[in-house]
């Protein structure tokens, strides 16, 4: 363990990027209940209910935890908005435990993680619940063991692999939480036959690795059935049964939203483009030469990370969803450590031109020789945060030398360490720099949130429909109603009929719903533009709020025509 990454160093490095991405988190983060998928998860994490394709019950079991852990600190809603700046400000320590474990430069992986700290999506991530924040989380701590466990391989092999099965654990939890995490697998699969050529002669082994990831997954994907047999009060679609439990976990609701990747290879190289400069700005044109000089000082990380990043931009690029953005912040996250990569090599560069020329000829560390001890040195916890780069000079890296090779030269070492700092400390900055000058770009994006915030339309609604009421909804407004009757306890005798609620229900249209209910209740209308026109043709409606674009219609009376 070099003294520049000592375990105190690099656990303050991390502690202050996490704190950033906070603190950042807190500036906008929404204060109570929300539109659109946070409502749900807003809902569901409290009650521990089922979300929507494919359930994240990883984040909802996380959500109930919090909610019951953080509920001195605010209402519910307003504990799963919190809960997601502490993931993001976790996503930002790990990352910068990850680039401290790359580089052994603890400086350059706090610029890192301060990068990612302020990314656009991290800080709008971290203002309201959604589960892609945890995504990000567990991304991060599968790398950093995938890397930890590379480090080990190398140096004490037979104590290696519980560093690996630790990733397995760790990568199936992340699969119960976001299916997303799928489209790591062919990475994963290069960086761990790379490090281990021989681990296929280990069936056993990878059958356990296996075993690992399966067990993990299904334990997270038991809250659906357990919240069925719970009678907890949202259930999504029909998970007690085999194909409801199907429906949801593949995602099938969504099975015609994936576009082809090479219909328009222009198009996509332009999405992937823009994905990545979207979230890192100027940064951006600097990723493709650092991705370079990834693959040659640290191949087996460029074959872990490169895949991951390209098939996810390809994804993304080719997925109709509403929120495309919150797909991109893994890649970044990557995309980053491979900036700190390159300017670590910069770093070594400048310092071994130094040492050229002041004449040091101590010998470096032997190729694939361990600064950290093999045996006998730091636990568990410090072989996680600390120790040398990741990759040695035997894996392409050109290593760092030892503390003593510079000592041994005087006033050259001297002069080395003068040259190491310096570089360090200018190429911190050039990292950090662009994005702090982003930060009011950075911030309208964060602000974004406000579009989300539910609590007049809540209180509006709650306050003007009348008693036992039929709502016939959709899903942006289904949501919020979800939380106050549900989570909140406040008219609990109105009826919320959602597009979902009439597929499971076996309800019809919005028509039948309205035609059913209106002989013996008030019925009130949230439609969505499409189905207007319909309603109106067929209904008399009478406006009786309008929450920002939308109208809220009360059904007066039927006129008998078929929408």
């Amino acid at each position: 363990m070099t003294a520049r990454g000592s375990v105190s160093t690099v656990a303050a490095a991390a502690l202050v990027a996490g704190a950033v991405a906070v603190a950042l988190g807190l500036v906008r983060l929404l204060p109570g209940v929300a539109f659109w998928d946070t409502g749900e998860m807003q809902t569901v994490g409290p009650v521990f209910g089922t979300a929507h394709p494919t359930g994240y019950p990883t984040y909802v079991i996380l959500g109930w935890v919090a909610s019951v852990l953080l509920q001195p600190l605010g209402a519910p809603a307003f504990v799963m908005n919190l809960l997601n700046a502490l993931l993001i400000g976790g996503a930002a320590a790990v990352a910068t435990l990850l680039f401290a474990r790359l580089t052994d430069r603890p400086v350059l992986a706090l610029a890192g993680g301060i990068v990612v700290a302020t990314l656009p999506e991290s800080w709008y991530l971290a203002t309201h619940a959604d589960a892609h924040a945890l995504h990000a989380l567990l991304l991060g701590v599968v790398l950093l063991l995938l890397v930890v466990w590379g480090d080990r391989r190398r140096s004490v092999a037979a104590r290696a692999d519980r560093w690996l099965v630790a990733a397995a654990v760790v990568y199936g939890v992340a699969l119960g939480n976001q299916a997303l995490m799928l489209l790591a697998a062919p990475g994963i699969a290069l960086y761990v036959l790379a490090t281990e050529p021989r681990i296929l002669r280990r069936p056993v082994f990878v059958l356990g690795c296996a075993a690992a990831v399966l067990g993990a997954a299904a334990l997270m994907y038991l809250q659906l059935p357990l919240a069925v047999a719970l009678d907890r009060p949202l259930i999504y679609a029909r998970p007690g049964t085999w194909d409801g439990f199907w429906y949801i976990v593949l995602g099938e609701q969504f099975r015609g939203s994936l576009g082809d990747p090479f219909a328009r290879p222009v198009e996509t190289l332009r999405a992937m483009a823009g994905a990545l400069s979207g979230q890192l700005g100027l940064l951006a044109l600097a990723v493709v030469p650092a991705a370079v000089v990834t693959a040659v000082r640290a191949p087996r990380y460029a074959l872990l990370t490169i895949p991951t990043v390209v098939i996810t931009l390809v994804f993304a690029a080719v997925y109709d969803n509403a929120e495309i953005e919150r797909y991109h912040l893994g890649p970044a996250i990557i995309a980053v450590s491979w900036l700190v990569v390159a300017a670590a090599w910069v770093v070594d560069i400048a310092e071994a031109a130094v040492r050229r020329r002041g004449g040091d000829d101590a010998a470096p560390a032997a190729a694939g020789e361990p600064v950290a001890a093999a045996s006998g040195g730091p636990g568990a916890a410090v072989e996680l945060v600390a120790g040398r780069a990741a990759f040695p000079a035997a894996d392409g890296a050109a290593g760092d030398d030892p503390p003593a090779a510079d000592a041994a030269g005087g006033s050259a070492g001297t002069a080395v360490a003068t040259a190491g700092t310096v570089a360090v400390a200018v190429l911190a900055l050039v990292l950090v720099l662009p994005q702090v000058a982003r930060l009011p770009e950075s911030e309208q994006v964060a602000a974004r949130v406000e579009i989300l915030d539910a609590r007049t339309f809540l209180d509006t609604a709650l306050g003007t429909f009348e008693p036992d009421a039929t709502v016939v909804s959709w899903w942006s407004y289904s949501t919020p109603l979800w939380y106050g009757t549900i989570v909140e306890g406040r008219r609990t005798d109105l009826r919320i009929v959602d597009d979902r609620t009439r597929l499971d229900e076996d309800l019809g249209e919005m028509a039948d719903v309205i035609r059913a209910d209106l002989p013996s209740r008030p019925v009130y209308v949230i439609p969505s533009w499409p189905d207007l026109r319909g309603l109106e043709e067929a209904f008399v409606l009478e406006p009786v709020f309008v929450a920002g674009n939308q109208t809220i219609y009360r059904v007066v009376s039927d006129r008998g025509a078929t929408p």
